[in-house]
């Protein structure tokens, strides 16, 4: 419990100088300091609830409350970011309330002609080619948000701090707690969520699996479908699925587990990518095939191409990396992580790290949520392993 308030204490001492946090801070003198006050307070009931083992939960509470609100009033009172995942969110959400399909509008290309962010193929008259980025799941998460205030981040924001009070509510522990605080007190979660990235839906999807097959068992599969149904490249994380089928395992009950799962993931997005399919393929599958390789992107690939000669122009087969470090993975993975919702949300995250620092496009939000699955391990291994323990006793 020392290591998480000494780690707890060192980005909360960072963040202040933080230039991500302080670039979305509105200039009057009022919001250069409620930030740091917030900040301060949020630590300071984060280590209570940590120490505190009875009432700790209740501090958890109002840390991410506080949380919430600090969140809530930088998006309320900050610039809108210049970023093209924010446009994406408003513009689709927009067009959906018109009663348009989202998949198959296009944007302003906000980076301007040629950008690096995008092929060029998808880039033309000052837009770009493609529809809503990401599986309807996604769009369900934000658009009351929207809906309701006309800004989408607000949705971001309720996700992350909710996802904190998950973890720390995985058990009556003081170690579940401290994971929630550091996912509270993280530096980069002000740029998540003021830039309109996804991985908060994605971590408070994978914090709800984690809540339901511990409390709720029989609500396993629900909650995998709209977890796997969030994003993508989720796809990835299918092989783990072995992991928390029920057991003893059964050809009937582990056909039920994968329908149910199978059946919500679709009823949550065949509404939106049936309205036209071909809109939506190409908003989702074909445009990342066609993202080139980025040489900013946090990744050993970057690395390695960057440190070549000017001019170097990566081999189409290193985009191959990645998919091939996963079977090595997710045997290993498979092979020595227990068979419960611990062992799923440790795979999950150690698979993320694998892929991301082996792809050729992995950015901070996608490292955040590798680091948010792993406190969501740390937290429900802690659960599972202390299952049968009084949950009011100290550990």
């Amino acid at each position: 419990m020392f290591l998480a308030i000494m780690a707890t204490a060192a980005q909360l001492a960072v963040l202040p100088f933080s230039k991500h946090f302080n670039h979305y801070v509105p200039p009057h003198s009022f919001g250069q300091w409620l930030p740091s006050v917030g900040i301060a307070a949020i630590g300071v009931l984060g280590v209570l609830s940590i120490v505190l083992n009875k009432s700790g939960h209740w501090f958890l509470g109002l840390a991410a409350l506080l949380h919430l609100f600090l969140a809530c009033w930088t998006i309320h009172f900050s610039a809108k970011p210049f970023i093209d995942v924010w446009l994406f969110h408003q513009d689709s959400a927009a067009a959906l309330l018109r009663g348009e399909n989202p998949y198959a509008i296009t944007f302003k290309n906000v980076y301007g002609e040629g950008s690096v962010v995008y092929s060029a193929e998808v880039q033309k008259d000052g837009r770009v080619l493609f529809g809503f980025p990401y599986p309807p799941m996604s769009m369900w998460m934000y658009l009351p948000s929207y809906w309701l205030t006309g800004e989408s981040r607000y949705a971001h924001a309720a996700a992350y701090a909710l996802s904190a009070l998950g973890i720390g509510l995985m058990s009556q522990r003081r170690l579940a707690r401290a994971a929630a605080v550091m996912l509270l007190t993280a530096p980069a979660c002000w740029l998540v969520i003021s830039s309109a990235w996804t991985e908060p839906f994605l971590l408070i999807s994978l914090v709800g699996l984690a809540l339901v097959a511990l409390r709720v068992p029989a609500w396993t599969p629900v909650m995998l479908g709209l977890f796997l149904a969030m994003k993508q490249y989720n796809v990835i994380f299918l092989p783990l699925v072995f992991l928390i089928l029920p057991r003893p395992l059964k050809l009937r009950t582990t056909g039920r587990f994968f329908g149910i799962a199978v059946a919500t993931g679709l009823a949550v997005s065949l509404p939106l990518a049936l309205w036209d399919w071909a809109a939506f393929w190409n908003s989702n599958v074909t445009i990342q095939v066609k993202q080139p390789f980025r040489y900013d992107a946090f990744s050993f690939l970057a690395l390695v191409a960057n440190a070549k000669p000017a001019g170097f122009v990566p081999p189409n087969w290193w985009s191959g990396i990645a998919f091939a470090l996963l079977v090595p993975t997710w045997a290993v993975l498979l092979w020595r992580l227990p068979r419960n919702i611990g062992g799923f949300v440790l795979g999950v995250s150690l698979t993320s790290i694998v892929f991301l620092f082996s792809n050729r496009q992995a950015f901070l939000n996608y490292h955040t949520f590798a680091a948010g699955a792993m406190l969501l391990a740390i937290a429900t291994l802690d659960a599972v392993t202390h299952r049968d323990e009084d949950p009011a006793r100290s550990p």
